[in-house]
């Protein structure tokens, strides 16, 4: 249903060399407790240690984690053993990328470490997708983290990524996480579960064209009580953030052509910072803290020209344009307390979780026209917008074996929401009504979902049912309230069968749901000169079901992750305009129907003691359209991102990677052209334990200076093109120091809180 607004309103990457010294007299003994000893202190440490403690492992992880050992390599004696730890792991249910091993990880973002990750992919602007689709979610440390998923760039941008130990990608949720639209989880692990002693730590510093960064991580440990924190300042220079707008435009009904362009440079101080605590009361009961939070003031200064002409040329109408004490202020803040109790059952776990997060966002346009002909009627306009969000999450999960190779996960969830968006608008200082809009969702849940392991072969099956109230309040008296409940039956099912030591393979079905935010059912107009937009107050959850097949081969010098996959939905939640007068209005409905099918492909390849190469890359073919509203959108879509890595003598690594970024195709009515990126980068370790790594590189320092990102509408009531062009070469140095010694921990709880049904919050 068309809505219209009421009139007036490398391969392998070598991570550690461990070099232990035994003296034996029963040569087949030792040989098995030096293997053994190696083994867990390379899943569990970053540095070297001598191997005084027998270590007890998995059989599944002994036979992964010893794969391509050299024997050979044992001597009598003395003995020296060399292990290489693969960075990437596949389970059932996820593939994780072990950070902390990555050399990179000294001196780079999270946002860089992204490039590598296996179903992940990010362009030269630090966008994010995941199966080569932007809609995912992002956790931290098991939880849903508000700030990071909804501005992802920014804040993965600014945090070092020697802040965290690893990363999984969650590409198929099953029944234990929210029924969420989305294509995948990206959860960050920060580094709080290896071993400390004492207080650790690390500082990092970094400056480039386009921005400045310091940031610090450390923990400490007293008795039971253990606790960890960072804070991370990026400043954006108006310099480094200068974008270069032009669209053209073609409307179909009346033939005129619009034309219009816009300057802009967005300065910005972005602070994310985070606390972990944990007291570990006895050895069954377990209470964890952690507050999160992110803020950001960014200026929005910008000037523009605009003008409508008709087939001869002539102007309609056109105007000038100056932002002046325009700016964007945002807070998000996320709190957790989870308790967790162990039973005297191995396995057993009961845990109760709680999760307060609110968001606070104030924006301001000051707009001042001159050079006005024939429109608008007006010289200066002026909004403000300020959206409060509230959320209460109280959670129950049971976990308890039930069988050998068998578990059962239970679960129940309660969500209280509150969306108020409140907005005000003027002309020359005339007032124009006002818009005051407030949305609460509560949302109930209850999971099982079953857990097998059978010789080569694991199953996982569950159920998922919520069931949302909603009830919406319109202050102003713009419209009359309104209340609703939708019931969703969510089920999911994966099986896995590990063919070899190396081969394993993966079959999943799921199916996902999508809950719009305030963003998009916010019914208030915003009327411009040559546009307007609002939300749709009667959107509906929109699902999508996905069928995936996955191959992994992982070897000591080779490993190969592919993933083939379809998915479709018929009331995916999307973006529409229409035409009147030239005039464009935007806004939002249950109109997109998609077809999806996509492979994505990781290659790691160890080409030699010293080289070593890496792929990471998705191609897709999706299709979007609506077959009432005469509209239908195709193109095959890929994005990758490639790297090259030589260790050099005097401990010096050379890097070179690229890639292409491929905006892919927009909803209903269009597309976008692909770009190239790549940067150099030279990197060395000095001091002890190599505790200081500095880091040289240039982004795209051949060619052309600035980059141009183009996309094209090609469907519905007008035809045209956008093109962006900013500033792309950049030269950099980034710093980092480790301090302390690595030898507590800040315990985690096996289940916490993740919410993640919902887009358009922000």
């Amino acid at each position: 249903m068309l809505i219209k607004p009421k009139s007036g309103g490398g391969g392998f990457v070598i991570i550690k060399t461990y070099i232990c010294t035994v003296k034996t007299t029963n040569i087949m003994i030792m040989k098995r407790i030096f293997i053994l000893s190696l083994l867990s202190l390379s899943l569990v440490c970053a540095d070297a240690q001598t191997a005084e403690n027998t270590a007890q492992t998995t059989a599944d992880t002994l036979r992964t984690d010893t794969a391509g050992i050299d024997e050979k390599a044992i001597e009598i004696g003395e003995v020296t053993v060399t292990a290489q730890r693969s960075l990437i792991k596949n389970e059932a249910d996820k593939v994780i990328y072990d950070v902390k091993n990555d050399e990179d990880a000294k001196t780079s973002t999270i946002i860089e470490i992204l490039r590598k990750v296996p179903f992940v992919t990010v362009d030269g602007e630090n966008n994010i997708k995941v199966k080569g689709n932007s809609n995912f979610k992002i956790y931290k440390n098991g939880r849903p983290n508000q700030s990071f998923s909804k501005n992802p760039k920014e804040v993965l941008s600014s945090i070092p990524a020697n802040m965290i130990k690893k990363i999984e990608v969650i590409t198929e949720p099953g029944a234990k996480y929210d029924g969420e639209g989305v294509d995948g989880i990206l959860n960050i692990v920060m580094d709080d579960n290896t071993s400390i002693k004492g207080i650790v730590g690390s500082i990092n510093a970094g400056i480039n064209r386009s921005h400045i960064s310091s940031s610090v991580w450390s923990m400490v440990q007293a008795g039971k009580f253990t606790a960890s924190g960072y804070y991370s300042y990026n400043h954006q220079p108006s310099a480094g953030t200068t974008y270069d707008y032009t669209s053209e435009k073609q409307y179909v009904k009346s033939g005129n052509r619009e034309m219009s362009r816009t300057r802009s440079s967005n300065a910005a101080n972005l602070h994310p910072f985070g606390i972990d605590a944990s007291y570990e009361a006895d050895s069954l009961n377990l209470i964890t803290l952690s507050l999160n939070a992110f803020s950001y003031k960014i200026g929005i200064p910008n000037s523009g020209e605009y003008a409508l002409t008709d087939n001869e040329g002539n102007i309609i109408n056109s105007y000038s344009s100056k932002f002046e004490g325009s700016y964007k202020k945002y807070l998000d803040v996320d709190g957790h307390i989870d308790y967790q109790h162990l039973t005297h059952r191995k396995g057993e776990s009961i845990n109760l979780s709680y999760m307060l997060s609110t968001t606070n966002m104030k924006r301001r346009n000051d707009i001042y026209y001159n050079n006005v002909v024939s429109y608008p009627a007006y010289s200066v306009r002026k909004d403000l917008t300020k959206n409060i969000y509230m959320e209460h999450t109280v959670q129950f999960d049971w976990t308890r074996p039930v069988a050998k190779g068998q578990t059962l996960n239970l679960g129940a969830k309660y969500i209280y929401r509150d969306n108020h968006s409140k907005s005000e608008q003027s002309t020359d200082g005339n007032e124009l009504p006002a818009s005051d809009f407030s949305h609460v969702t509560q949302v109930a849940a209850a999971y099982g979902e079953y857990n097998m392991k059978v010789n080569r072969w694991t199953f996982i099956a569950g159920v998922r049912y919520e069931h949302a109230f909603m009830k919406a309040e319109y202050r102003d008296k713009s419209a009359d309230n309104f209340r609703r409940d939708i019931g969703d039956l969510i089920p999911g099912v994966t099986a896995g069968y590990r063919i070899n030591d190396y081969n394993s393979l993966k079959l999943k079905y799921n199916m996902r749901i999508n809950r719009p935010g305030i963003s998009y059912l916010n019914p208030a107009v915003y009327r411009y000169p040559n546009s307007v937009s609002f939300g749709n107050s009667e959107l509906e959850s929109a699902n999508m079901h996905t069928f995936s097949l996955s191959y992994s081969l992982t070897k000591q010098d080779f490993m190969l992750n592919l993933d083939c996959s379809y998915a479709r939905s018929d009331n995916q939640i999307s973006g529409y305009q229409y035409v009147e007068d030239d005039i464009i209005y935007s806004t939002y409905g249950n109109i997109g129907c998609m077809d999806g099918l996509k492979m994505n492909a990781y290659v790691k390849w160890k080409l030699s003691k010293t080289t070593s190469f890496m792929i990471n890359g998705a191609v897709q073919n999706v299709k979007y359209y609506n077959d009432e509203m005469g509209l239908k959108n195709r193109k095959w879509v890929c994005n990758f991102y490639s790297q090259i890595t030589q260790q050099l003598p005097w401990k010096l690594r050379l890097e070179l990677a690229g890639g292409r970024n491929d905006g892919g195709i927009s909803g209903l009515y269009g597309h976008s052209k692909a770009t190239y990126f790549y940067y150099p980068t030279l990197q060395r370790s000095f001091l002890k334990e190599d505790r200081l790594t500095v880091r040289l590189y240039a982004f795209n320092p051949i060619g052309r200076k600035y980059q141009e990102y183009k996309s094209y509408t090609t469907y519905g009531d007008y035809t045209g093109r956008d093109v962006t062009r900013n500033y792309s070469r950049s030269f950099g140095i980034n710093i980092s120091y480790r301090f302390g010694s690595l030898n507590a921990s800040v315990k985690k709880t096996n289940k916490s809180i993740d919410n993640s049904d919902l887009i358009g919050r922000k």
